[in-house]
């Protein structure tokens, strides 16, 4: 029965999908149709996905083809894919992304992308399988094709982001108990090239000037010189003051805002609780999440090498270094409460 009932309908509703012209509600509440097939009967359910994942038509047009799309990509976050009850599998679902990225659509093509993403990065993946679903280019073709070169980059940084967290994890494990508190060491009594020196007035001293600095009286982070920086007096600067530095909302730990994205995927003890959007990067928690990624409203995140992401404000940070942090988080960002108006020599 249920592959009858997928045969005759899905079609249908596809279609349906892109009729925006006689009345602008059909695409939103077919596709909630859709969803609520999805949440149905688990036999049906699997045959429409079937139906769903087969590869675009030639003669459909873009805007069902991109509502079919974004069907999949919400399916694929609310039922946790790859999902094999549900007909989830990898295979289809690489091969539906293939078909996106083969779209004359960009937003089609974008879609795809962002699955292939998605797949990558879930848990229990074959990556190597992710991967054999890619167009077999030469170097040269993926170099010029934006797209494709921005998905090879995708998968880099995450492979890189998983040696990184394993070895976060040895490290961890090998001295014993995590710090809640981990601030950057300068060696050799050696000033960061990109520090910004910043004398507090109030307690200014000729000795404090910048070409005389006290490293022991410096914020590592801000850059801010204060007699009153002692060993304690950074700590209560760093725990309440230093405009570079945040509490995490989940574990109460001090970190970078400019590392805040990392430290809720990847190192805070509730990140169970959290998910990441392949959309904009950013941790979403798991009771919102399929909201979130339905509404398709958050900024699409840029590649790290051209923006970074704050999470206070959710704006993009460029250049994605020390300097573009510090000028966004100490003269522009509205939503850190710790922006204050120093005057900076």
């Amino acid at each position: 029965m249920g592959p009858i009932i997928a045969d005759r309908t899905t079609d249908i509703l596809i279609n349906r999908t892109g009729d925006a012209i006689n009345d602008k509600r059909f695409p939103i509440s077919t596709q909630e149709a859709i969803m609520e097939i999805l949440n149905g009967h688990p036999q049906v359910a699997k045959c429409f996905v079937k139906k769903l994942l087969q590869p675009f038509r030639v003669a459909r047009s873009a805007r069902s083809d991109k509502c079919k799309a974004e069907i999949v990509w919400n399916a694929l976050n609310v039922f946790n894919a790859p999902n094999r009850q549900l007909g989830l599998t990898e295979k289809l679902i690489c091969s539906f992304a293939l078909s996106c990225l083969h779209h004359n659509d960009p937003e089609v093509r974008n879609m795809g992308k962002n699955i292939f993403i998605y797949m990558y990065c879930s848990e229990g993946v074959d990556t190597e399988l992710i991967r054999s679903h890619l167009p077999h280019l030469s170097k040269y073709t993926y170099e010029k094709n934006p797209l494709l070169r921005s998905l090879r980059d995708e998968f880099e940084q995450f492979d890189r982001s998983v040696t990184t967290t394993k070895n976060k994890g040895q490290a961890a494990k090998a001295e014993g108990s995590a710090k809640r508190m981990r601030v950057p060491k300068l060696e050799d009594g050696k000033r960061p090239r990109t520090v910004t020196v910043v004398v507090n007035e109030g307690h200014a001293s000729s000795s404090n000037r910048p070409d005389s600095v006290d490293y022991d009286k410096m914020c590592m982070f801000c850059g801010e010189i204060n007699e009153t920086f002692t060993p304690e007096g950074l700590d209560e600067h760093y725990l309440h003051n230093c405009y570079m530095l945040t509490r995490c909302h989940l574990c109460d730990e001090v970190v970078e805002v400019s590392t805040l994205n990392e430290h809720l995927l990847d190192e805070c003890t509730n990140k169970s609780t959290l998910r990441k959007c392949m959309r904009c990067h950013e941790p979403i928690l798991k009771n919102h999440f399929s909201q979130h990624v339905s509404t398709q409203r958050c900024k699409v995140a840029r590649s790290d090498t051209i923006a970074g992401r704050c999470l206070l404000c959710h704006m993009n940070i460029s250049p994605n270094n020390d300097i573009g942090w510090r000028k966004h988080l100490r003269d522009y960002c509205k939503y850190n409460p710790r922006r204050s108006n120093k005057q900076y020599a």
